[in-house]
Protein backbone atom coordinates (compact mmCIF):
# COMPACT_ATOMS: atom_id res chain seq x y z
CA UNK A 1 0.00 0.00 0.00
CA UNK A 2 3.29 2.29 0.28
CA UNK A 3 2.36 3.21 -3.50
CA UNK A 4 -0.87 4.40 -3.36
CA UNK A 5 -2.19 7.61 -1.61
CA UNK A 6 -4.63 6.67 1.30
CA UNK A 7 -6.53 9.00 2.74
CA UNK A 8 -8.95 8.42 5.66
CA UNK A 9 -12.67 10.00 5.65
CA UNK A 10 -12.00 11.32 9.14
CA UNK A 11 -15.55 12.44 10.08
CA UNK A 12 -15.69 10.66 13.05
CA UNK A 13 -12.15 9.02 15.07
CA UNK A 14 -12.39 6.59 17.61
CA UNK A 15 -10.46 3.51 18.69
CA UNK A 16 -12.04 -0.13 19.41
CA UNK A 17 -10.47 -2.39 21.34
CA UNK A 18 -12.62 -6.02 21.02
CA UNK A 19 -9.85 -8.16 22.26
CA UNK A 20 -10.30 -6.85 25.91
CA UNK A 21 -13.80 -7.48 25.52
CA UNK A 22 -12.63 -11.22 24.72
CA UNK A 23 -10.30 -11.42 27.76
CA UNK A 24 -11.00 -13.95 30.64
CA UNK A 25 -12.23 -12.13 33.77
CA UNK A 26 -9.98 -12.05 36.78
CA UNK A 27 -12.19 -13.63 38.65
CA UNK A 28 -12.67 -16.60 37.02
CA UNK A 29 -16.29 -16.12 36.94
CA UNK A 30 -17.13 -19.05 33.84
CA UNK A 31 -20.50 -20.24 32.52
CA UNK A 32 -20.98 -22.91 30.52
CA UNK A 33 -18.50 -23.70 27.70
CA UNK A 34 -15.82 -22.26 29.99
CA UNK A 35 -16.56 -18.54 28.85
CA UNK A 36 -16.85 -15.73 30.84
CA UNK A 37 -20.18 -15.02 31.87
CA UNK A 38 -19.81 -11.46 33.94
CA UNK A 39 -18.97 -8.41 32.61
CA UNK A 40 -15.74 -7.71 31.22
CA UNK A 41 -15.38 -4.01 32.79
CA UNK A 42 -15.57 -4.86 35.92
CA UNK A 43 -18.91 -2.23 36.79
CA UNK A 44 -21.85 -4.30 35.83
CA UNK A 45 -21.28 -7.72 37.77
CA UNK A 46 -24.07 -9.09 36.18
CA UNK A 47 -24.08 -11.86 33.60
CA UNK A 48 -23.92 -10.64 29.89
CA UNK A 49 -27.32 -11.80 28.38
CA UNK A 50 -27.36 -12.35 24.93
CA UNK A 51 -31.22 -11.13 24.31
CA UNK A 52 -30.96 -7.70 26.18
CA UNK A 53 -27.16 -7.03 25.33
CA UNK A 54 -25.67 -5.07 22.06
CA UNK A 55 -23.83 -7.45 20.22
CA UNK A 56 -19.96 -5.55 20.06
CA UNK A 57 -18.96 -7.35 16.81
CA UNK A 58 -21.17 -5.36 15.07
CA UNK A 59 -20.70 -1.95 15.80
CA UNK A 60 -17.34 -1.77 13.55
CA UNK A 61 -16.44 -3.18 9.83
CA UNK A 62 -12.62 -3.98 9.14
CA UNK A 63 -12.63 -2.10 5.74
CA UNK A 64 -10.74 -5.03 3.95
CA UNK A 65 -14.06 -6.93 4.57
CA UNK A 66 -15.99 -3.86 2.57
CA UNK A 67 -17.23 -3.86 -1.07
CA UNK A 68 -15.11 -1.23 -2.75
CA UNK A 69 -17.10 1.13 -4.28
CA UNK A 70 -15.41 3.64 -6.95
CA UNK A 71 -15.60 7.22 -6.77
CA UNK A 72 -14.96 10.44 -8.69
CA UNK A 73 -13.71 8.18 -11.01
CA UNK A 74 -10.39 6.59 -9.74
CA UNK A 75 -10.58 7.23 -5.82
CA UNK A 76 -11.66 3.66 -4.34
CA UNK A 77 -13.59 3.61 -1.08
CA UNK A 78 -14.09 0.88 1.52
CA UNK A 79 -16.52 2.03 4.09
CA UNK A 80 -15.81 1.47 7.94
CA UNK A 81 -18.99 2.92 9.08
CA UNK A 82 -22.34 3.43 7.84
CA UNK A 83 -25.80 4.99 7.89
CA UNK A 84 -27.80 3.25 10.65
CA UNK A 85 -30.10 0.21 9.78
CA UNK A 86 -32.75 -0.62 11.66
CA UNK A 87 -34.73 1.28 14.21
CA UNK A 88 -32.18 0.27 17.34
CA UNK A 89 -28.34 2.22 17.60
CA UNK A 90 -27.57 -0.82 20.26
CA UNK A 91 -28.64 -3.48 17.78
CA UNK A 92 -27.09 -3.09 14.30
CA UNK A 93 -28.12 -5.08 11.15
CA UNK A 94 -25.06 -4.65 9.57
CA UNK A 95 -21.68 -4.60 10.42
CA UNK A 96 -20.65 -0.82 10.93
CA UNK A 97 -24.02 0.38 10.21
CA UNK A 98 -24.59 2.82 13.76
CA UNK A 99 -24.32 6.29 12.39
CA UNK A 100 -27.00 8.71 13.14
CA UNK A 101 -25.63 12.32 12.46
CA UNK A 102 -22.94 11.42 9.63
CA UNK A 103 -23.23 9.31 6.58
CA UNK A 104 -19.74 7.61 6.26
CA UNK A 105 -16.37 6.79 7.80
CA UNK A 106 -14.13 5.21 5.31
CA UNK A 107 -11.07 4.21 4.07
CA UNK A 108 -10.11 5.54 0.65
CA UNK A 109 -7.25 4.99 -1.90
CA UNK A 110 -5.51 6.42 -4.97
CA UNK A 111 -3.68 4.22 -7.33
CA UNK A 112 0.04 5.87 -8.18
CA UNK A 113 -0.29 8.49 -11.28
CA UNK A 114 -3.92 8.42 -11.24
CA UNK A 115 -6.50 11.52 -10.92
CA UNK A 116 -9.63 11.79 -9.06
CA UNK A 117 -12.11 14.85 -10.19
CA UNK A 118 -15.01 16.05 -9.22
CA UNK A 119 -17.41 17.86 -7.04
CA UNK A 120 -19.09 16.39 -3.63
CA UNK A 121 -22.57 15.97 -4.11
CA UNK A 122 -25.28 18.79 -2.76
CA UNK A 123 -25.82 18.51 0.55
CA UNK A 124 -22.58 16.59 1.42
CA UNK A 125 -19.12 17.82 3.28
CA UNK A 126 -16.48 15.20 2.68
CA UNK A 127 -13.37 15.48 4.94
CA UNK A 128 -10.27 13.83 3.96
CA UNK A 129 -7.17 13.18 5.64
CA UNK A 130 -3.95 11.96 3.99
CA UNK A 131 -2.48 9.04 5.87
CA UNK A 132 0.24 7.92 3.10
CA UNK A 133 1.80 8.97 0.14
CA UNK A 134 2.33 12.10 -1.91
CA UNK A 135 -0.09 13.95 -4.04
CA UNK A 136 -1.79 17.43 -5.53
CA UNK A 137 -5.10 18.85 -5.34
CA UNK A 138 -6.36 21.94 -7.56
CA UNK A 139 -9.85 23.67 -6.55
CA UNK A 140 -10.52 26.86 -8.41
CA UNK A 141 -6.80 27.07 -10.65
CA UNK A 142 -5.15 26.92 -6.99
CA UNK A 143 -2.65 23.35 -6.55
CA UNK A 144 -2.11 22.50 -3.32
CA UNK A 145 0.47 19.55 -1.89
CA UNK A 146 -0.72 16.45 -0.01
CA UNK A 147 1.35 15.11 2.48
CA UNK A 148 1.07 12.16 5.40
CA UNK A 149 -1.11 14.57 7.68
CA UNK A 150 -2.59 16.66 5.71
CA UNK A 151 -6.29 17.34 5.63
CA UNK A 152 -8.68 18.77 3.45
CA UNK A 153 -12.46 19.14 3.01
CA UNK A 154 -14.81 18.73 -0.07
CA UNK A 155 -17.53 20.82 -0.44
CA UNK A 156 -20.38 21.11 -3.35
CA UNK A 157 -19.17 24.34 -4.49
CA UNK A 158 -16.03 23.36 -5.73
CA UNK A 159 -14.95 21.29 -8.36
CA UNK A 160 -11.47 19.94 -7.32
CA UNK A 161 -8.68 17.58 -9.31
CA UNK A 162 -6.85 15.03 -6.78
CA UNK A 163 -3.92 13.49 -8.19
CA UNK A 164 -1.71 11.30 -7.28
CA UNK A 165 2.11 11.78 -7.33
CA UNK A 166 3.63 9.05 -5.81
CA UNK A 167 5.16 6.11 -7.09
Amino acid sequence: MKASVVFFLAAVSFAATSAYAQQQRRGGQQGRGGQSTAREDGLDPTPVDASTNPFVDKYVNDYRNSKPRTVYGNLVFRDILTKLEGPDPLHPTRKGAVLTDISTVSYAALAPGATATGRAPKGDVQIFYAAAGAGKITVNSKSYDIADGTGFTLTPEFDFKLTNTGK
